[in-house]
């Protein structure tokens, strides 16, 4: 691995463990400040728009102009907004900062395996999920962090230690990754509607359905309702829901980390079942969270909430985020990898409302719906030729040719 590889996995840690801070008092945060379950998902539905639209045009502008300036972008603005939640308290002021937190944090995670992939291409499946399990390993610590933080410090100290955590994720980037020299196209403002073409590869054009379905399902348990789930249901103080959170958090990343090694290790034979590995993993995801919502007792409620993760974003992340950057088209990566992503953003849109109005009728409807949507996503998955090639999108517009940099 190059040194810029390196960077980027030491970013992902930071972020990892600032988000494991942020993520887990938020919904405390609100309900504190008098925000009922109906405005919360009004908050978080209104950013998942917002963060769409915005996440589309800065993929297609990192097309064009180089990513590591839109990364930068994306982490600089996850500090200020992170800083800024605790200051303001109105509801649009609330809203406002969440919107472009989202945002930031969607072009992030859409960028961070596009970077490596662009440096490394050989073992990308075991090397993304080795990264995005230690981005769940280091939020499991931030989150358990958290409750100390918050007893010792409150939330605006809280808030403000996860900021200065991205802070130093953002100048370590800055001063010490080095872009590749790479060919630009001109950035024309006229052209702007190719951003948001469905002239996309056909098999991502079925990934991008399966993702709206998932994460429906997925951010109507996963959003806010899930630490205040353990908490109204069961009864829970914050140390304990902390630790579940925790424990959440370490289902998904140690199994990733350890799939990494003893089941993406073996390249050649797993990426040719990478389809079928995100079909179970979805179907079993769904199944687990189900279960966490009809069980009415709390150990068998854990137990489904815990090993949910176990075989399912260990498997299905990095399979899926293997096959979307195998299926987009070199000169448009960034560009396929967002629209592709956008669909599950659009569900984000839906899925919060969903929640507060459900949560608002009995708090374990958010779960039992979350899994039964989310167990059809993998339906989608059948008409998807799992190849080994690359299907090449094919430019319309004349204004996407890549020209030479000047």
């Amino acid at each position: 691995m190059n040194r810029n590889t390196y960077v980027l996995i030491f970013i992902a840690a930071l972020v990892g463990i600032s988000n494991g801070i942020y993520l887990f008092i938020y919904p405390f945060f609100l309900g504190d400040l008098g925000i009922s379950f109906g405005d919360m998902g009004i908050i978080f539905s209104v950013a998942a728009v917002v963060m769409a639209v915005l996440g589309i045009i800065l993929g297609w502008l990192s097309d064009l102009s180089g990513r590591k300036k839109y990364y930068s972008f994306s982490i600089s603005l996850g500090f200020l907004t992170t800083f800024l939640t605790p200051i303001l308290h109105r509801f649009w002021e609330l809203m406002v900062v969440k919107i472009f937190r989202d945002t930031a944090n969607s072009l992030r995670m859409a960028l961070h395996p596009t970077l490596i992939y662009d440096y490394t291409k050989k073992g990308f499946t075991r090397l993304l999920a080795r990264t995005q399990g230690l981005t769940s390993l280091m939020a499991a610590i931030g989150t358990f962090a958290s409750v100390y933080l918050l007893s010792s410090f409150g939330y605006s100290g809280s808030f403000f230690i996860s900021s200065i955590v991205i802070l130093g994720a953002t100048t370590i980037f800055v001063l010490i990754y080095t872009e590749k020299t790479r060919e630009t196209r001109r950035v024309t403002f006229s052209g702007l509607r190719s951003a948001f073409t469905w002239n996309i590869p056909r098999n991502l054009k079925f990934i991008a359905g399966s993702s709206f379905v998932f994460s429906l399902g997925n951010q109507i348990s996963h959003g806010f309702i899930a630490p205040l789930f353990f908490s109204i249901k069961f009864g829970l103080n914050p140390l304990t829901v902390a630790i579940i959170m925790s424990l959440h958090r370490l289902s998904s990343g140690l199994p990733m980390i350890l799939g990494a090694s003893f089941i993406f290790q073996r390249q050649s034979l797993i990426e040719k079942h990478l389809k079928k590995l995100v079909m179970i993993s979805l179907l079993y995801q769904g199944v687990m969270i189900a279960i966490t919502g009809f069980s009415p007792n709390f150990l068998l409620a854990v137990i489904g909430w815990l090993t949910h993760d176990i075989f399912g974003p260990p498997l299905r992340a990095p399979a899926q985020g293997t096959l979307i950057q195998r299926f987009s088209s070199d000169e448009n990566r960034g560009r396929d990898t967002n629209v592709v992503n956008a669909f599950g953003k659009i569900a984000s849109i839906i899925s919060p409302l969903l929640a507060g109005f459900l949560a608002t009728a009995n708090v374990s409807l958010p779960m039992m719906v979350s899994g039964l949507i989310g167990a059809s996503a993998p339906i989608f998955y059948f008409p998807i030729k799992d190849k080994m090639v690359v299907e090449k999108a094919v430019v319309t517009n004349p204004q996407m040719q890549i020209k030479p940099a000047k």
